[in-house]
């Protein structure tokens, strides 16, 4: 009984009063009210972060108290902070939407998890140190695509292209090594070079109607 009448005591002396932030001092705020100034501590479920020239309310208990909430800001900027993890959740969809940008960072590991993701836009730039497309079916589409690297290298178990028309131009050595190379032109296969050499270690042979040479 003894306990439970301290408490509603202590209930009783609280008031809600209206404040304004002098100073900030990580959790700890100095505010003023119409009967004097103190020293209060942010409240947990005071998300938005206190600024100097906010009003805001304070719970006031003793010499001391809570800031409970921010009732009006100037034009600055407002953050929403918490002291430990801060998880949000909705039973239907959460929507985030910016007239300017929005910006995702974080100093450790940023990660999305979702049946399924679509991105819409209408530039993108993505700029990586280091990066690594895992996936079981990757299909890619575009009407004009350049790849740029010092390096190139493809390694698959088969590769297979249809094209239209291709052309390549190689400045330096344009070299293929297979254990069986096959050619076929439907119409016409040429191959010119201010010097040309053939070379097999066996047979070399020429098929066909006439066979010119000169």
């Amino acid at each position: 009984m003894v306990a439970g009448a301290h408490e509603m005591t202590e209930r009783a002396r609280m008031t809600r009063v209206r404040a304004t932030v002098r100073a900030v001092r990580d959790r700890e705020l100095e505010v003023e009210t119409a009967v004097g100034w103190c020293v209060a501590r942010r409240a947990d479920g005071c998300l938005l972060d206190p600024e100097v020239g906010d009003v805001v309310v304070l719970l006031s208990v003793g010499a001391g108290g809570w800031v409970t909430d921010v009732l009006e800001r100037g034009d600055g900027a407002a953050v929403l902070s918490a002291r430990a993890d801060l998880e949000v959740f909705a039973a239907g969809s959460i929507a985030v939407s910016a007239a300017a940008g929005v910006a995702i960072g974080g100093q450790g590991e940023v990660s999305i998890a979702a049946a399924r993701a679509h991105i819409q836009a209408e530039s993108a730039r993505v700029t990586l140190q280091r990066a690594t497309l895992a996936g079981g079916s990757v299909s890619l589409g575009a009407v004009d695509l350049r790849v740029v690297a010092k390096t190139f290298d493809t390694v698959a178990e088969r590769v297979r292209s249809e094209l239209g028309r291709v052309i390549r131009h190689v400045l330096g050595v344009d070299r293929v090594r297979a254990r069986e190379l096959d050619i076929a032109g439907s119409e016409t296969t040429k191959v010119r070079g201010r010097a040309t050499v053939v070379q097999a270690g066996e047979t070399v042979s020429a098929q066909g109607g006439p066979i010119q040479f000169g």
